[in-house]
């Protein structure tokens, strides 16, 4: 994105979406010009100056009408949304500076992607201004050879000045290699129970024909639960400023569980990096700081010693589970709320967030997906 600026794609580029419908482009052709891809670049992560480019720029206005309606069905006219001055299906503004980002950046030091794939979850191909040369399809993701991967490798290394890091994440690489040269991994089925009930038959309560359930039980039974489906998804840096807000105006519990989401379901990946996780502390002891908002992560086996602070208690006898936002997500959230006062014992509030999964047999009934979990505490 940095040739457009004055580089080879100054006039601007051509972009069109994916109908997945079809499979393939969507008819319309959205031309933005130069100037204006500058100008979201330049509105960086500002929701509000996002969204009026949104409504501004013609060729972005069209892009979102076309996104809404081929993801939803329905009409977004207003734009993107900044906040809660649009209803919550209608995409948030920062999908818009996703179009036009990319490449590996530093964020709260360690190296990661900085952009999107999708816009409004649906693929984008680029060409050039005068649409006759495709040069990027972003829903297209190309498969992993080892010329690819020597490629995206060498110009993560570009940005990283750190030469400690930069060995840790070569001793990474290495062992990635040495695992995909390892024998494979016996088929999910032969070393963990995979669930077959789908969140639509947990929600109603059913109980799945002829199953015979699945591991001993790990947490409740009948436990309420929420839709997240539909709402945007976190990237990093949005997920770690909510979980660190302090209740302001505007603030729900939908927020810190998207952001809890993608702090776990990260985690459940790629787990902890020298006692952290992008930049939140994993701990193996149940303990918070004993003022202000506290957030970590409750790694018992992977987790730090930590010393200082006061303990706090989660009890999973009874959670909400929120559900993923995206359909096709295995995992969701339960949240329960932190024990402030027991017995001859006084900790923090707060609530933790623990990835589950329903099991199959089971009414109204999950286990856990992940024995990390993440805690909230404030005051």
């Amino acid at each position: 994105m940095d040739q457009v600026d004055g580089g080879d794609f100054k006039e601007g580029l051509q972009l069109r979406l994916m109908d997945p419908s079809t499979g393939k482009p969507y008819r319309g052709r959205y031309k933005f010009k130069g100037s204006e891809i500058v100008k979201i670049q330049k509105a960086g992560i500002n929701r509000n100056e996002l969204a009026r480019l949104s409504l501004e720029i013609d060729a972005a206005r069209r892009i979102t009408e076309d996104a809404v309606r081929l993801a939803t069905g329905l009409v977004a006219s207003s734009g993107l949304r900044a906040g809660k001055e649009l209803p919550p299906w209608v995409p948030g503004s920062l999908n818009l500076r996703s179009l036009f980002t990319g490449g590996f950046v530093i964020q709260h030091g360690y190296v990661s992607y900085d952009g999107g794939t999708l816009f409004c979850n649906l693929g984008v191909q680029y060409y050039t201004f005068n649409g006759r040369k495709l040069l990027l399809d972003k829903g297209n993701v190309p498969k992993m050879k080892k010329k690819t991967v020597v490629a995206a490798r060498a110009m993560r290394d570009e940005v990283v000045e750190d030469e400690a890091y930069l060995e840790r994440l070569h001793g990474r690489d290495r062992a990635r290699d040495d695992a995909r040269d390892a024998e494979p991994l016996p088929p999910p089925s032969k070393r963990r129970w995979v669930p077959t009930q789908t969140w639509e038959a947990y929600a109603r309560g059913e109980r799945e024909p002829g199953s015979r359930g699945g591991p001993p039980s790990l947490a409740t039974k009948q436990d309420p639960f929420e839709d997240l489906r539909g709402f945007d998804l976190y990237g990093f840096d949005e997920a770690f400023d909510v979980l660190y807000t302090k209740k302001p105006v505007g603030w729900s519990t939908s927020k810190v569980v998207l952001a809890a989401f993608k702090y776990l379901s990260e985690y459940e990946d790629f787990g902890p990096e020298d006692g952290s996780f992008e930049d939140i502390d994993v701990r193996s002891e149940l303990k918070a700081r004993a003022k202000g908002v506290d957030v970590f992560i409750y790694d018992k086996d992977q987790g730090k010693p930590f010393d200082e602070g006061i303990e706090v208690r989660a009890r999973w006898t009874q959670s909400t589970i929120y559900l993923a936002p995206h359909p096709d997500e295995e995992n969701a959230v339960a949240v329960v709320a932190l024990k402030k006062y027991e017995y001859k014992f006084e900790g923090r509030s707060g609530c933790a967030y623990a990835l589950v999964k329903p099991k199959a047999g089971g009414v109204r009934d999950f286990e856990f997906a992940n024995p990390a979990f993440l805690v909230v505490a404030r005051d």
